[in-house]
């Protein structure tokens, strides 16, 4: 696991052999794509399921790792935001890293380290953080939005039915 700036962040973005471009900063994919939006389970034990489903039908695009980049932290009161901030920053901290959030607000996983990944997104589905989940595969890009979540893929979403029940209309 390894913390990024967002100045790293979109160089690593950048390597994903064209697939994946960063337009202000944000990541997005290169044209075409198939795009899915999904609305977020609103209790933490919907959304750990929720994210479960999601990781093993992402599984393979997970295969070497992937980035999560948090984009906007400051959604909510003051005293929320400062809440998240100060709980994500402790998190870090036990992972090793000691910049604030601000300063380096994405972490490149590993492969073996998807558990952890799933733990930290769980977290930020909960703080309704925007955040990019970026597969190092550069096939996919998933971006939570408050209580949505936006799937954008290069292949065709096969398999997606299991989804369904939290589909947004």
């Amino acid at each position: 696991m390894r913390f990024l700036s967002d100045e790293e962040a979109v160089t690593w973005c950048d390597q994903l052999s064209g697939r994946l471009v960063c337009t202000s900063g944000r990541p997005h994919l290169s044209m075409p794509f198939e795009k899915r939006i999904f609305r977020v389970p609103s209790s933490v034990r919907e959304a750990f399921s929720f994210l479960q489903m999601l990781t093993s039908l992402l599984n393979s695009d997970f295969a070497d790792g992937a980035l999560l980049w948090i984009w906007d932290f400051e959604i909510g009161s003051e005293e929320f935001v400062q809440f998240g901030i100060d709980s994500i920053e402790i998190l870090r901290r036990g992972l090793g890293e000691s910049r604030p959030l601000a300063t380096a607000p994405a972490t490149l996983f590993a492969s073996e380290e998807r558990q952890q990944l799933l733990l930290l997104a769980a977290a930020l589905l909960g703080l309704l953080w925007e955040t990019y989940i970026v597969p190092r595969s550069g096939n996919k890009l998933l971006f939570f939005n408050e209580d949505l979540l936006y799937v954008y893929s290069h292949d065709p979403l096969h398999g997606w039915s299991s989804m369904e029940e939290w589909r947004a209309d």
